[in-house]
């Protein structure tokens, strides 16, 4: 007897050699040689012969028989068939089917005919084991709008395909009609990965162009065709923030400028008070400043001077808005994208030496052992008369030139006293600055954060920030205070005496012992810091947080109502904050990718390594050069917390930020533990 049955999507001939087998299924023998175990239910047509004795003349049988039924399948005018049966109901056996359709007594030819070409055509009826179901003409309809859809997306498919064969190899091929589509596909799913909502379809076009299916694959694809370019920035692009301007937003900002009244009445003049900015070099915006004036019995009364943005752009401007929703300016190794537009920021909101300007200035009162007696806030005029960077005022500080600096030094050390004994901490670690040069080349310069100028100016900053958030608890008014969790104590002891290595270790393990900072309505204490209550407000030109912050305490000054209710203030700095956490990821991503690149130079090279946590034998450490931390397993019990080894940089590779993807750029070797000699050059122990 032979059989036909569906194998592997098609229909597929064969003789029973044992109608009850094992378990009740049935032997067939292929045209092949292949022996197939199937139930009896799977049967869809059968016709009596008997099974020729060898190989050459079953495969032969088996053959004529697929080719005749292939032959009357191809031949059958389903359309007609099923007009006829329109009103004679819903379903019908193939055999009924093909005794209408030929007309006469039919075999198990004409019956397989008319399964394969319903099979074949599954447009008007619908394939079933045993019989057909004859669809309406509404189901047809749509049938044929989604094959017709599904025709057109192939097409679609295809020519994007091209596009991208080609680009791949070098070869010119024009921009298809609907190029922008296949971007959008494939910029989703290197965005997003398996979860992109398109994410099928650009697998469909990666394969059909022969390139792998992934979101690397997607991102190659897309530096071919002239999208992106080899570096592009794929984690500022998750942020979906704008980079330009809108035109309404500038020539709003060059209004607010324009019609600044720089001489209102309700601002207290102290341009005759020496001022002065320390910011970082080559700095455009200088949005903070200082002054300090001796009193009495040792008190002092120190300015803190900012930038009052908030006098100048008013709460639901076009610009402010444009702030609301950038939430911060993002600074890059290869560009900035401000907050605020550079019109605003670089000129009346700037606070440039000899020049006056709006401030909103913070005046306290403190005396000889650093404890505030009186706080205010006012709205002020000031004139900067000294401007310098960090490593200038530290030198300054060194040879003890300026007075004004070492007063407020003096301020500073003992306001950190202050702190620390109240179990606030001070790591002062330097830290990284990757740039980009004139070449494009990036480049790599240490700050040393625990320099004189530094610590001085982040104490009395810190301390503003404090007394900025006091003032607004005490009058109830809303604010995002900032708090951080207690610390976890680092997991070894350092020895008594500390070395300058040892100091850094200890620095680095507490850092990452810190605990977890929270943005709330309710204040709490900053464990960090050692303070509470505490918020920003240093920083409007930056961050969208401290220009709110600034205008509620305008409101408090100028004794009007304050412009943000606690739940409106709720709904504003939530979704801020995790832009900004959001912000903050990209920038030390792209920070850590030029370093890559950086690096790929120096491959095979040796670095000294500073180990600060220990695990068993899991060991992190932190390459000083660069304070690049790694995380090394396997090393030896004598690499203890505190001291140095040397490192071997093995491999570097600079990957775009790819969904689903380590960030794990480069991989260090341990080679021994390091003691330097008589001229600072490390050497193996």
């Amino acid at each position: 007897m032979i059989v036909e049955f569906l194998e592997g999507g098609g229909f597929t001939l064969g003789f029973v050699t044992n109608i009850q087998g094992a378990r009740g299924r049935m032997e067939v023998l292929l045209a092949g040689g292949r022996s197939l175990s199937i139930s009896p239910t799977r049967i869809l047509v059968t016709a009596d012969s008997e099974e020729p004795s060898d190989k050459w003349s079953r495969r032969v049988l088996l053959a004529e028989i697929e080719r005749v039924r292939e032959k009357l399948a191809a031949d059958v005018d389903l359309e007609t068939l099923w007009s006829v049966l329109e009103g004679e109901g819903p379903e019908f056996t193939y055999k009924d089917l093909a005794g209408l359709y030929y007309g006469r007594e039919v075999g198990p030819d004409e019956i397989s005919a008319l399964l394969r070409a319903i099979m074949g055509e599954g447009l008007l009826f619908e394939f079933l084991p045993e019989k057909a179901r004859r669809r309406d003409q509404a189901e047809v309809d749509k049938l044929k709008k989604i094959k017709n859809e599904r025709f057109e997306k192939l097409n679609f498919l295809a020519r994007g395909a091209e596009w991208l064969s080609y680009s791949e190899k070098g070869l010119v091929c024009p921009e298809p009609e609907g190029a922008e589509k296949v971007i959008k596909w494939l910029m989703g799913y290197v965005l997003e990965g398996e979860e992109a909502q398109y994410a099928l379809e650009a697998k469909e076009l990666l394969a059909l162009a022969t390139l792998p299916e992934s979101p690397d694959g997607a991102f190659k694809a897309l530096v071919k065709v002239g999208h992106f370019h080899t570096h592009e920035n794929l984690s500022l692009l998750r942020l979906n923030l704008k980079r330009e301007f809108d035109p309404e937003v500038l020539e709003e900002a060059e209004l607010l400028v324009k019609n600044f009244n720089l001489d209102q009445a309700n601002r207290l003049d102290l341009t005759y008070v020496p001022t002065v900015t320390v910011d970082a070099l080559g700095a455009s915006e200088y949005d903070d400043a200082l002054s300090l004036e001796p009193l009495s019995d040792g008190k002092v009364r120190l300015g803190l001077h900012i930038a009052d943005v908030a006098a100048m752009v008013p709460k639901d401007s076009l610009v402010d808005r444009w702030a609301a929703q950038q939430t911060s300016s993002i600074y890059l190794p290869e560009c900035r994208y401000g907050m605020l537009p550079d019109l605003l920021v670089n000129n009346l909101a700037s606070l440039k030496l000899n020049q006056v300007r709006p401030a909103f200035s913070l005046l306290a009162i403190i005396d000889s052992e650093g404890h505030v007696l009186e706080r205010g806030f006012r709205p002020t005029l000031i004139k900067v008369d000294l401007q310098v960077s960090f490593e200038e005022a530290s030198q300054t500080l060194d040879r003890g030139q300026s007075p004004i600096l070492s007063q407020l030094e003096s301020l500073a050390l003992k306001l950190l006293r202050n702190r620390l004994a109240n179990d606030g901490q001070n790591l002062g670690l330097p830290h990284l600055n990757v740039s980009l040069g004139e070449d494009g080349r990036p480049e790599a310069r240490l700050s040393d954060d625990g320099n004189r100028a530094n610590v001085m100016v982040s104490e009395l900053m810190i301390l503003g920030n404090h007394l900025a958030a006091k003032t607004l608890m005490d009058a109830s008014v809303a604010c995002p205070f900032r708090s951080q969790q207690q610390s976890r104590p680092i997991t070894w002891n350092p020895p008594r005496e500390l070395t300058d290595r040892v100091k850094l270790a200890v620095a680095l393990a507490m850092r990452r012992q810190t605990g977890r900072s929270e943005v709330s309505m309710e204040p709490s204490i900053h464990h960090g810091l050692g303070l509470m209550p505490y918020t920003t407000f240093t920083s409007p030109m930056r961050r969208f947080l401290d220009l709110v912050v600034g205008r509620q305490l305008r409101s408090l000054a100028n004794k009007t109502e304050a412009p943000y209710d606690y739940q409106e203030m709720i709904n504003l700095a939530m979704p801020t904050e995790i832009t900004q956490k959001a912000i903050r990821r990209t920038q030390n991503q792209r920070q850590r990718y030029w370093l890559a690149w950086l690096l790929k130079n120096k491959v095979g090279e040796t670095f000294l390594g500073l180990v600060y946590d220990r695990r068993g034998r899991r060991a992190r450490l932190c390459v000083t050069d660069y304070m690049l931390e790694v995380e090394l397993n396997n090393l030896p019990p004598e690499a203890k917390p505190g001291t140095d080894v040397l490192l071997k940089l093995s491999s570097v590779n600079p990957a775009p930020d790819l969904p689903g993807e380590i960030e794990d750029f480069w991989k260090f070797d341990y080679l021994g533990l390091a003691a330097s000699d008589k001229d600072d050059k490390y050497l193996l122990l």
